[in-house]
């Protein structure tokens, strides 16, 4: 679902290319230095991370996975990219799996303006959006949304420290979305979504080092 359009400053993160490799080695894709001075740690991971979703590395090493086992593998290699940042690697995590490339808002008349979320080309956005985890929940329902909606969800838990307030922040969107947004509907398995992920981000100050399917529960 397009609710994610309180997120849509994540364009001004992912203007810039990066350059690949073809080593199976994730760190071999670079991290964009001003990204890296500028703004916040997780963003230039983030991006990097990007770079290694539309490999044919992880092409390969992704047909070995289960789609679950793939979510955490994402997550494990932004922990490594940023060097053990539990913050910084939600963020990197949930930038790398960003599904909407804009949001389309209703205006006036009439008129809608779709808003980017990012500045990836059209192909390398697909391409990577094609090579996401698409199973989140039930083998038989593609849930690739609902990789941003948990990963943001568990960010912003980190970093604001309570639940209630993300739950209220992630109950906003999916009005919004009803409201606002170009085919939005408030989905009650985007709301879950949110509540898993805020499950993680709790995690995520409690144990070593969790993965996400550590707090997965049945999303009917």
């Amino acid at each position: 679902m397009r609710s994610n359009i309180f997120f849509f400053f994540l364009l001004f993160f992912s203007a810039t290319s990066y350059a690949q490799s073809d080593s199976s080695d994730m760190n071999m894709y670079r991290k964009n230095i001003l990204l890296s001075f500028f703004f916040p740690k997780g963003i230039a991971e983030g991006v990097a991370l990007r770079s290694y979703l539309r490999s044919s590395s992880w092409d390969a090493y992704r047909n070995t996975l289960t789609d679950r086992e793939s979510v955490d593998e994402i997550f494990l290699d932004a922990d490594e990219l940023c060097n053990d940042n539990r913050t910084a690697a939600i963020l990197a995590t949930s930038i790398a799996v960003l599904e909407h490339k804009t949001i389309p808002v209703k205006l006036l008349f009439g008129i809608t303006l779709d808003i980017p979320l990012t500045m990836e080309s059209q192909y390398d956005f697909d391409t990577r959006v094609r090579k996401l985890p698409a199973h989140l929940y039930d083998p038989k329902i593609p849930d690739t949304d609902k990789l941003q909606h948990f990963f943001f969800s568990a960010y912003f838990r980190k970093v604001l420290k309570m639940n209630w307030l993300v739950r209220l922040l992630g109950d906003g969107v999916e009005i919004g979305e009803d409201l606002f947004i170009v085919g939005g509907t408030d989905d009650p398995r985007d709301r879950h979504a949110n509540n898993d992920g805020i499950g993680f981000g709790a995690r995520c100050e409690l144990d070593p080092l969790p993965v996400p399917t550590d707090v997965l529960t049945p999303n009917p």
